[in-house]
């Protein structure tokens, strides 16, 4: 029974790279595809010019100089794609958004076994969903056979709105449908394979030999000799969101409003599953021109889990208020991020002098940026300027009581470069002892005072570019004018040279 489908949006890639030109001017997409720059969709006046979908971008400018190119933009296609999850879900809980054959054709597969005896029959299952993606705004083609391949080949290249494979529909396809690889297909084009059923004369072995083994394996899944490479689902059983659609719209300067207004509803459903918030997806949702929906999707994160609705409303303030929504909002929706953590959820904690630094931290962290906010963390290294490591102050778990392993600590410098500074031996010592005297930033310098050595040894299973010149022996310098330098000594080549790394 034929229950794979494959649903292909062919205007998306014109629609969200700009405003599309008027309707009677032939226009295309194209992106780059390997080393070619390719046609991605057209609309029909470039049809009717003889344009097609995987045409070079020069074959299709010759054949029509007044086409109008556009830029397919792989990234907004996909987001368009995951917005419609919950259409998806409604139908199957096997789908799988997919850019396919070099990113040409974007679309979903959905695996409807099981579903169909929810609907009178297969015919009003697809109804009903092409019913729904264009009330959404979005022209389509659907395909629906015994394997994915097929459906895939009947969305893209059949001349319905609806195709269904039947026993031998599918045979009049071209060999494009199947997808194989462009010197395949341009080789059965010069034996006069332009169809599906001009393959069925050639035996298996034969075909095989000729394009290869894995052609042959593409063929028989199209066909349905062999199953499909089952497809991995993105249906997540999630129901810790809420949901308000405005009608009439939201102007842009009331979201804010509206989003904390709506906010406890959530919260208090959040209690009700006894978890935790600790990140808030806020997803604005408006109606562009001829009914087309554009979205706008905000993440605020916190460190420690919380269902307080004073955190969460302020923390929207701070970060979201410089946000630009699309346009008049029809529907905004809060999905959580939970942690399950035993404990009421009134106070982040009992310590009300850590809940006030903690509060400060991410206050800042919303408004300044996470990656602005650090927190210096203790390494399991023994490298003077791998000691630490530098995290987000609200991603930082707890800090546990450890320290790094080099128990004698050689006593660090306040002011660590990032990157050592060689200097220049005036009066060279020897037994590998600081020089006398040596310039540094144009200025010289005489030792008055040092003590050391402290070698390190780089980590041999690290791969560390400032470590590669070997072993290091620190010194702690002092100049006449009684400054106190961090110096060390490398042996690299056939000399020896030293650098300044702090003071």
């Amino acid at each position: 029974m034929s229950n794979h489908l494959f649903i292909w949006l062919p205007q998306w890639a014109l629609e969200s790279c700009g405003t599309p030109p008027p309707a009677h001017i032939p226009a295309a997409s194209h992106q780059f595809s390997g080393r070619r720059e390719v046609i991605t969709c057209v609309n029909p006046q470039a049809t009717a010019c003889g344009v097609k979908i995987g045409m070079n971008v020069a074959d299709a400018r010759a054949g029509c100089p007044a086409l109008y190119l556009v830029s397919q933009d792989n990234s907004q296609l996909i987001k368009s794609l995951q917005n419609m999850h919950l259409l998806w879900a409604q139908f199957t809980p096997i789908f799988a958004v997919e850019q396919v054959h070099h990113g040409l054709f974007f679309g979903v597969y959905m695996n409807i076994r099981g579903c169909i005896p929810l609907f009178p029959d297969v015919q009003s299952l697809l109804a009903r969903l092409s019913n729904n993606i264009t009330q959404r705004g979005h022209r389509h083609r659907i395909g629906l056979a015994d394997s994915y391949e097929q459906a895939w080949g009947l969305a893209i290249y059949g001349m319905q709105h609806i195709n269904i494979a039947t026993k031998h529909n599918w045979r009049t396809l071209p060999v494009e449908a199947v997808r194989f690889k462009q010197d395949i297909t341009h080789k059965l084009h010069q034996l006069g394979c332009h169809n599906l059923a001009s393959l069925e004369p050639i035996k298996g072995q034969d075909f095989a030999k000729r394009f290869g083994l894995q052609a042959w394996e593409r063929l028989q899944r199209f066909r349905g000799e062999i199953p499909s490479i089952p497809i991995h689902s993105e249906y997540k059983e999630d129901d810790l969101h809420y949901s308000k659609e405005y009608e009439p719209a939201l102007r842009e300067e009331d979201w804010l409003q509206a989003a904390t207004h709506i906010l406890p509803y959530l919260l208090k459903k959040l209690d009700a599953n006894g978890v935790r918030m600790q990140t808030l997806n806020i997803i604005l949702e408006s109606l562009q021109n001829e009914g087309r929906a554009a979205s706008v999707q905000c993440s605020l994160r916190t460190q420690t889990p919380s269902n307080m609705y004073s955190h969460w409303s302020e923390l929207m303030r701070l970060s979201l208020a410089s946000t630009e929504p699309p346009g008049l909002i029809s529907q905004i929706t809060l999905e959580a991020d939970v942690v399950k953590h035993p404990g009421h959820t009134g106070t982040l904690t009992s310590d009300r002098i850590e809940y006030g630094r903690m509060w400060l931290l991410e206050r800042l962290s919303q408004r300044l940026g996470a990656e602005h906010v650090i927190k210096l963390l203790p390494s399991l290294s023994q490298l003077p300027d791998q000691r630490t490591q530098h995290v987000s102050a609200i991603y930082a778990g707890e800090l546990n009581h450890h320290t790094s392993h080099h128990h004698d600590v050689f006593l660090a410098p306040v002011v660590m470069l990032k990157q050592p500074e060689q200097i220049t031996p005036v009066v060279p010592t020897a037994y590998a002892e600081p020089p006398m005297r040596w310039r540094w930033r144009g200025q010289a310098h005489d030792r008055r005072d040092m003590f050391g050595p402290d070698l390190y040894v780089p980590e041999w299973w690290l791969d560390l570019p400032q470590w590669r010149d070997g072993t290091r022996s620190y010194w702690w310098v002092q100049d006449d004018q009684g400054l106190w330098f961090w110096l060390y000594q490398t042996t690299e080549g056939n000399g020896e040279h030293w650098f300044v790394h702090g003071w």
